[in-house]
């Protein structure tokens, strides 16, 4: 072959062989550089569905172009033969840099974070390597690391549907290259070593492997034959005492977490282990020398003692700062202690609980519970974080737990979830179910053997063993209160101070499970002795209270943290409060604080994310972007009006307060809808574009409203309801009807109902079946509807954008049946119409994907075959997303994060309590 020609190519010299093919060094006639030739076995040539289905995968392979990954140029074929032109990449195999021995901690890490870049940027598009290994990667001269032979073994694998592990395109091989034959099983998963599909998680554990071998010098798996380095993988466990000394401890649970058998429990995105690698190399986690570790100075000691190693990492210049408040009035005139702040920041992965109380800090004030979301599996659950360490530890068995408090000693966790209350034994992770409680709003544990919660939203607080049992009413709800909620303990472990929410009778626990969001027209903080049944105001607070010693309570007042002394024998406040921080976050729609603190003076609490919001922008299907020339802004919700020319938005301030406005999306200029001071939310157009159909909140009732867009016109009621509200419309019919969601306080379950849009009816039913159906959009001739329908007990009507779980279907207008289009485990975000016969819809992963449905007269419609929109692209970063699709401009409208995305940041104070004179 050598000087020989290929198709415009001149082959120059051999640069290998292997199970994939031969691969020579040639030159391009025709754009005058060198490339890599790599020729197809003729096994493979003569497959024409084989060759088929090559190119198309080419076409994506192709695509990839990133720093750190070897790029496909093309597929040329000359002479009955196939090849595969390649980026040509001068330097070593990292199999071969291996063969002389373990690279230093400093050096493993430096190629590992660019292998870590390249399989994020593939992951990305799609797309996954499949047979990682050291000989697929190559070293430049100038220490660039380049992956090799990306997604190329999906691209030849026999058939679309074979996962026999022994056809892996670097496993059939001549058996005298049976070396190599066991290095590529040494590097499978164990769902490849089964013969399963291989998807993003494979190349997560191949990464362990090859970082496990460049720190050692040694396979992790061997055996004499293939069987032998499969049943390898399968069965046996890393011993981690092979790791070289010095192995930061980051990299050592990094390395578990890749290494883990089950997929589901292994490290779930591969940018986690690229953000621990940029952590290690750029936080002086390695020693001066590159070849061992020291763990960087903690943030934070346990208990006690937590704050004199912050002094000292403030000395060096960590990311601490020390100041004073001067506090006067009611307080010492004295030196005020100085107040030590620390900055805690989530790791990237983790959001925290924006909808309910996410904080909670440990008696001795040495671990934060925090309940946070996973971005890359979307489970909420709870972590736990002590504050000598950086890790956040997830708690098996806290899925989807809000309001988490500590038992007295310390040892134990209480939380809602699943509409009960529950209590975890740190110990032994074991899970106990207290008693029922269908929609949570907060609880404290007494030191004497019980606990206080508001097991619902509008009613009395209760009380339960905190080994669980029958709850028994703790307060007793008068006739000026909606709820009693957020109970905290004062320091006899019996009374209690609680927040207060006034308004009309409302139903207890026993008689309704049924659970909503009153309104806030009057929020205090009560004091209550059960011994007495004494209950009595003692701030005007719009949010709760927390008790601190030696005798103050704390709340948030205008984003400011105050201080006001409290007389506990008198259970009154005396003196005038003071602010101790600013820029606090809380609640007040359900009135909680990000807040958590101890008696030793240890305080945690949440700053208010800087946003800068989002902008909006046009993308066709052809993934072209236009931006549109609107100011940032807190965009929920959105949809485009029938002419394409303007937006109905639901946008949200700090306080999580509810608009809708009106966009000009060809000016930008912005009008408000909704009264001003009034709560409005889920706007829809009518056909003409004329009037917009909304949630709004008047005198503590929740209506659907119709509001004409002319100057005077004024909101007209259709619907009233009690309740948490959540009467979402989903547009005008052509027979003069709205269609909308809306949620049973009774029974929780959602139903879709119609009602007339004059006014003047009672809204009836629109599907009279028993499912949890909501969140439905009309199709823009009317005559459909797709909607979700949600499991048994999941409460339809919170979080749209993440209703994991949900099951997609349509019904046709007016005669209501239903058809479902997705499986139940489909994984929908957000979905909406492309046209009268196409649904679309995002998945966890950001991506879009359309199914077409065909009418047929007298018969059931017909239904495709999803496919994906836009190529594939994602929108997962975090804060743009499809919002909505225009029909007359066909683009989809889409928002963009304005600015730098902007983490939950949790500020630490100690010694910031100041003195009664």
């Amino acid at each position: 072959m050598i000087g020989s020609a290929f198709a415009h190519f001149r082959i120059t010299a051999k640069l290998g062989q292997g199970g994939m093919g031969e691969v020579y060094r040639a030159t391009d006639g025709r754009l005058q550089r060198d490339v890599a030739i790599k020729l197809l076995p003729e096994s493979f040539c003569s497959d024409p569905e084989r060759l088929a289905r090559f190119q198309r995968e080419a076409q994506l392979l192709a695509s990839l172009n990133h720093p750190n990954i070897g790029q496909v140029y093309g597929l040329e074929e000359a002479d009955g033969s196939r090849a595969i032109v390649l980026e040509l990449i001068e330097g070593e195999d990292l199999s071969d840099r291996i063969a002389r021995g373990a690279l230093p901690v400093e050096q493993a890490l430096q190629t590992a974070l660019q292998i870590a870049e390249a399989l994020e940027a593939a992951h990305e598009r799609g797309i996954v390597h499949r047979d990682l290994k050291p000989a697929n990667v190559r070293v430049t001269p100038d220490g660039v690391v380049k992956v090799l032979d990306f997604g190329l073994a999906k691209a030849l694998e026999p058939t679309e549907s074979q996962h026999d592990p022994t056809d892996s395109p670097t496993l059939t091989m001549a058996a005298t290259q049976a070396g190599l034959i066991l290095g590529t099983a040494s590097y499978m998963s164990p769902e490849q070593a089964a013969g399963q599909a291989a998807d993003r998680q494979a190349d997560i554990w191949s990464f362990g492997v090859v970082l496990w071998e460049m720190l050692t010098g040694k396979r992790l798996f061997v055996g004499e034959t293939v069987s032998h380095v499969l049943a390898a993988v399968l069965k046996d466990e890393p011993d981690y005492a092979d790791l070289p000394a010095g192995t930061p401890p980051q990299l050592v649970r990094l390395i578990r977490r890749s290494l883990r058998k089950k997929p589901r429990q292994r490290l779930q995105a591969i940018g986690d282990a690229r953000i621990v690698i940029e952590e290690l190399l750029s936080g002086e986690q390695l020693d001066a020398g590159g070849d061992g570790a020291a763990a960087s100075a903690p943030l934070a000691a346990t208990g006690r003692s937590f704050w004199q190693p912050v002094a000292a990492a403030l000395a060096v210049g960590a990311l601490l700062t020390l100041g004073a408040v001067a506090l006067t009035g009611g307080f010492s005139r004295s030196t005020p202690t100085p107040t030590i702040r620390a900055s805690l920041d989530l790791p990237p992965t983790l959001e925290l609980d924006a909808v309910d109380r996410a904080i909670a800090l440990s008696p001795d004030g040495s671990q934060l519970a925090l309940v946070a979301t996973d971005t890359g599996t979307g489970i909420r659950q709870i972590y736990l974080r002590s504050l000598d360490n950086l890790e956040s530890r997830p708690l098996a068995g806290t899925e989807g737990a809000s309001y988490p408090f500590w038992s007295p000693d310390g040892s134990a966790l209480g939380f809602f979830a699943d509409v009960k209350l529950k209590r975890m034994d740190l110990a032994g992770g074991i899970v106990r179910t207290l008693c029922d409680a269908p929609a949570g709003r907060g609880a404290a544990w007494s030191r004497h053997g019980f606990i206080v919660f508001a097991p619902t939203a509008d009613g009395a607080l209760f009380q339960v063993s905190d080994e669980g049992g029958n709850p028994e009413p703790f307060t007793t709800l008068g006739l000026d209160a909606e709820s009693h909620r957020l109970p905290h303990f004062l320091p006899d472990g019996r009374a209690i101070v609680y927040t207060h929410l006034a308004g009309p009778e409302s139903t207890s626990f026993e008689a309704d499970a049924s659970s909503w969001e009153p309104v806030n027209v009057g929020t205090a903080v009560y004091s209550f002795r059960p011994d007495t049944g004494a209950a009595r105001k003692v701030l005007d607070a719009e949010t709760e209270a927390f008790y601190v010693e030696p005798g103050y309570l704390a709340y948030v007042q205008d984003s400011n943290l105050m201080l006001q002394p409290f007389d506990l024998d008198a259970l009154e406040p005396t003196g005038e409060p003071r602010p101790i921080a600013t820029n606090v976050q809380s609640d007040s729609y359900r009135m909680f604080l990000q807040l958590g603190v101890v008696a030793g003076g240890t305080l945690v609490y949440q700053e208010i994310p800087e946003n800068s919001g989002v902008r909006l922008a046009w993308l066709d299907r052809r993934g072209e972007e236009t931006p549109i020339p609107a100011e940032p802004l807190r965009l929920l919700h959105a949809r485009v009006s029938p002419d394409g020319r303007r937006a109905a938005v639901e946008i949200s301030d700090s306080q999580n307060e509810r608009s809708v406005e009106q966009i000009d999306l060809e000016r930008g200029i912005r009008n408000p809808i909704n009264p001003p001071g009034t709560w409005a939310a889920s706007p829809a157009w009518s056909p003409a574009g004329d009037r917009l159909a909304f949630e709004t909140l008047v005198a503590g009732q929740f209506q659907l409203a119709v509001m004409g867009l002319r100057p005077g016109d004024e909101p007209v009621a259709l619907t009233q309801q009690s309740g948490m509200g959540g009467q979402y419309p989903a547009g005008f019919t052509p027979d003069g009807q709205i269609l909308f969601s809306r949620r049973s306080n009774v029974d929780k379950r959602g139903d879709l109902m119609i009602v007339d849009v004059s006014g003047g009816s009672q809204p009836t039913p629109f599907l009279a079946d028993p499912s949890n159906d909501s969140h439905a959009r009309l199709s823009p001739n009317g005559h459909w509807v797709v909607f979700a329908t949600f499991p048994a007990g999941m409460d339809p009507l919170t979080g749209f954008q993440t209703v994991d779980g949900a099951t997609l279907s349509i019904s046709d207008y007016p005669t209501t049946g239903r058809w479902q289009i997705t499986r139940p485990d489909a994984d929908v975000r957000a979905w909406g119409w492309l046209s009268d016969q196409e649904v679309y819809w995002q998945n966890s992963e950001g991506r879009t994907l359309v199914v077409t449905i065909t009418a047929r007269e007298g018969g059931d419609p017909i239904i495709g075959t999803p496919q994906l929109l836009l190529d594939g692209r994602r929108f997962a970063d975090e804060g743009s997303r499809i919002v909505d699709y225009s029909f007359a401009r066909q683009q989809f409208l889409v928002v963009r994060r304005a600015g730098p995305v902007t983490r939950a940041r949790l500020v630490v104070l100690s010694d910031w309590r100041v003195r009664q004179e």
